[in-house]
């Protein structure tokens, strides 16, 4: 969020995530590049390495998982853990 000027309630982590924010708010972006050309768009929620890094201005909810992290989530959990879990 370097180059942040007016935006607020912003979390950026990774290297470069949120990178180009100025005035956008309310935008979550978590792994290196996430986010990286939103300028002034709001309410984005990007999750893994290149993570929507071609959405700019203007776009107002978007949401993105990378392919890489969707793949460690699925070949990682334990599925059979929570269809064990009560009142499931």
């Amino acid at each position: 969020m370097s180059l942040n000027t007016k935006g607020y309630k912003n979390v950026a982590n990774g290297s470069n995530a949120l990178y180009s924010n100025t005035t956008g708010s309310n935008n979550a972006a978590s792994g290196s590049a996430a986010l990286y050309n939103n300028s002034t768009g709001g309410y984005n929620t990007a999750l893994g390495v290149n993570s929507l890094p071609s959405l700019n201005s203007g776009h107002l909810g978007d949401d993105a998982v990378s392919q890489k992290a969707f793949n460690d989530f699925k070949n990682n959990f334990d599925f059979k853990k929570l269809q064990a879990m009560p009142g499931k």
